[in-house]
């Protein structure tokens, strides 16, 4: 019998840090919406490590040690959310290996992926390290960061209510505006797609007219959007085609927007983006939580 997409739950990378609790928050609020359970994994490096002490000190109190710090980790984590969300299921627990391996596993059973941008312990230099190149690459399931000041939901603060989705080439982009859509309707926010046309030389010192291609990708990506805004018709969705290069024009409309989602490789997404410079510039400077999807992985699974 088939696993069911609510069945999968959300998954959380915990460490300890600030970024951490902001992650745990979000992939609460993710669960809830949901409807599914939240698993809270914290990864254990140490037991791989040949001469390292465990457990506590003989001078020390008896819960000191490494192996019982790691596991506050993991129970403070599961209160945490627990408290946070009254009823929601949450399970916790501590996994050995490194960051990276170990959520990769996880996220076989997952329909979601959480983590903090950078932490202590396993998930230090989440952002532009292996750890997040390789779990972004690879993971079956879309990939959510985010850092402390992410962990807010809802358009409070004076933040417009919006989900900001960057669009490269629009026959190829339902996955990305799948998942863009299924959040904007949990967050109860609006949706715009961008696409950006990247500016080029002047030739002889003209510059290149490129109003037709622009209002050609327009009505291509106002298509591609009023397919799914059918699927999603509480979802108020708009399109932009604008000047400027993808991650100085995401990092800038990021501000303005609770989710920026973006595609990997080949799926609709703006291509280069977790390897290249528009990945570590969006990265970098994104003022709301990033979400990466990868292609048929952001499709519901029945």
């Amino acid at each position: 019998m088939r696993e069911t997409q609510r069945e999968r739950p959300v998954l959380v990378g915990v460490d300890g840090s600030d970024e951490s609790d902001a992650a745990l928050d979000w992939a609460a609020g993710e669960a809830v919406a949901r409807r599914c359970s939240l698993r809270v994994v914290h990864a254990f490096i140490w037991p791989l490590l040949t001469q390292v002490p465990l457990g506590p000190s003989p001078y020390g109190p008896p819960e000191g040690g490494l192996r019982a710090a790691a596991e506050r980790i993991v129970d403070d984590a599961v209160r945490r959310a627990a408290a946070g969300s009254p009823g929601l299921a949450v399970d916790g627990e501590l996994v050995t290996g490194s960051a990276g391996t170990m959520m990769l596993s996880e996220s076989a059973s997952a329909q979601l992926v959480v983590v903090g941008s950078r932490g202590l312990g396993g998930f230090a230099g989440l952002l532009l390290g292996s750890v997040s190149g390789h779990l972004a690459a690879h993971a079956p399931c879309p990939v959510v960061v985010l850092r402390p000041a992410h962990a807010l939901r809802g358009g409070g603060g004076g933040v417009p209510a919006t989900c900001v989705v960057g669009v490269d080439d629009p026959d190829a982009a339902d996955p990305v505006l799948e998942f863009a859509f299924a959040e904007a309707s949990r967050l109860g926010v609006g949706l715009t797609a961008v696409h950006c046309i990247e500016p080029l030389p002047a030739l002889y010192g003209v510059p290149v007219d490129v109003t037709a291609t622009a209002a050609a990708m327009h009505r291509h990506l106002s298509d591609a959007v009023a397919a799914w805004q059918l699927k999603y018709p509480t979802v108020r969705a708009e399109t932009q085609v604008v000047s400027g290069t993808p991650g100085r024009v995401l990092s800038e409309m990021s501000r303005r927007a609770l989710l920026l989602v973006v595609g990997s490789h080949g799926t609709g997404g703006f291509r280069g983006m977790l390897l290249g410079s528009v990945s570590r510039q969006a990265l970098h400077h994104a003022a709301a939580p990033v979400a990466i999807v990868r292609g048929a992985t952001a499709r519901t699974t029945t």
